[in-house]
């Protein structure tokens, strides 16, 4: 938070390579660290004032996987995409209930677009007749650390 008094312009360095110069300015680092963010404030001559802190940083991933889907086109809930915050990449797969995989994206470059995940049917575009399904999401967060969610969904048509 900027406490200056009387300064004209200001210069934030968030300590993770980015920079702002407006007043007070929102920033989101994306990994877990320690950083040192300055505040550089300029007064109306050019004279300048600078404060530092440690901003020390928890970032905690968070995956939500839904447990069903309905994929009759209606454009509601039409796609199993899981919803996530704190990864850098992931990959989905989708097994039946036999465990045979049917579905895999790979997604390296985030963040996707909207209706990215499993459509309710096979490769070859037939639709998969089964209730039940199995998923595997597994991610790399910003820390590199691997993380896994499985379990067991369902699909309502």
């Amino acid at each position: 938070t900027n406490l200056s008094v009387g300064a004209k312009s200001y210069y934030w360095e968030f300590g993770d390579g980015d920079t702002s110069r407006l007043t007070n300015p929102l920033h989101l680092y994306e990994r877990t660290d320690t950083f040192s963010a300055c505040l550089v404030a300029y007064n109306e001559f050019g004279c300048t004032d600078t404060v530092c802190t440690k901003v020390v940083t928890l970032i905690k991933p968070v995956v939500d996987v839904p447990s069903a889907f309905t994929p009759n086109r209606d454009g509601i809930n039409d796609i199993f995409e899981p919803k996530y915050t704190g990864i850098k990449s992931f990959n989905l797969e989708i097994f039946d209930m036999w465990g045979n995989l049917i579905f895999s994206d790979q997604i390296n470059n985030l963040p996707v677009q909207a209706n990215w995940g499993w459509d309710g049917s096979y490769k070859t575009n037939k639709i998969y007749p089964y209730k039940n399904f199995r998923y595997r999401f597994t991610a790399i967060t910003h820390d590199d650390q691997q993380i896994s969610y499985n379990g067991e969904a369902t699909i309502l048509r």
